[in-house]
């Protein structure tokens, strides 16, 4: 296990490439998530090989990520939970119906006051996102304002388990099974009873101004990545 990981490593990608990140329509996928960090996957278990990349939506403008697009929801892809697949390329394809992001929604659907709301929301957090992103570049890490010795972390924890917290009990109770037998230890299964083992931890809005902590999961056999927010 690593922890508070403050500069660039040769495990990590620090803002990676748009289509390093994402398979086709890579647009598609850009629209609506933002490329933070990739993770090599022998870092966290040697037998693996690939990156993961943890990304951030930029919804919700409020609340959690697609709790009220549920009619969209299925799989893995649930409140709170974002799934993809992780090609042989080390590609994201998303794994759920693209109305999951309310900005997907068929026009008149959603009430264009609140639709420009959200989009409002889009651009300003992708301009904190660059903004963040150039001050990186400039700096070699993410500096913290108030504290000139030392910078905010790129990455809490690489490798280990993640602990029961509030990303445990948002959304909707029992659309993705969690054990939760071991307080230290909790984590998604799939329908067959494998278990999806933990990756990565992050707080999102180092990288921008917006963002809750980012806890990624991956699935070996099935190549199945999930991530899930935990909001304080």
């Amino acid at each position: 296990m690593i922890v508070d990981v403050l500069y660039p490593q040769t495990y990590l990608r620090m803002h990676p490439a748009d289509d390093d990140v994402f398979a086709d329509p890579v647009q598609k996928h850009r629209r609506h998530l933002m490329p933070l960090v990739s993770v090599d996957l022998s870092v966290v278990n040697p037998a693996w090989q690939g990156w993961v990349h943890v990304v951030n939506p930029y919804e919700p403008e409020d609340g959690i990520v697609g709790q009220s697009t549920g009619q969209y929801h299925a799989g893995f892809v649930q409140a709170n939970w974002l799934a993809f697949h992780l090609d042989a390329d080390n590609r994201y394809h998303w794994l759920g119906d693209w109305r999951y992001f309310q900005l997907e929604l068929d026009e008149g659907v959603q009430d264009e006051a609140e639709r420009a709301v959200i989009e409002k929301h889009y651009r300003v957090t992708e301009q904190a996102y660059q903004a963040k992103k150039a001050e990186f570049l400039a700096h070699g890490c993410l500096p913290c304002p108030w504290d000139e010795t030392e910078p905010f972390n790129l990455l809490n924890q690489i490798g280990g388990s993640a602990a029961f917290d509030n990303w445990a009990s948002s959304g909707t109770s029992g659309a993705v099974p969690l054990n939760i037998d071991n307080a230290e230890d909790v984590y998604p299964s799939m329908p067959d009873g494998r278990r999806f083992y933990f990756v990565c931890e992050l707080d999102a809005d180092v990288y921008g101004d917006y963002g809750p902590g980012i806890i990624v999961f991956f699935e070996p056999e099935s190549r199945t990545v999930v991530m899930t927010f935990n909001w304080s």
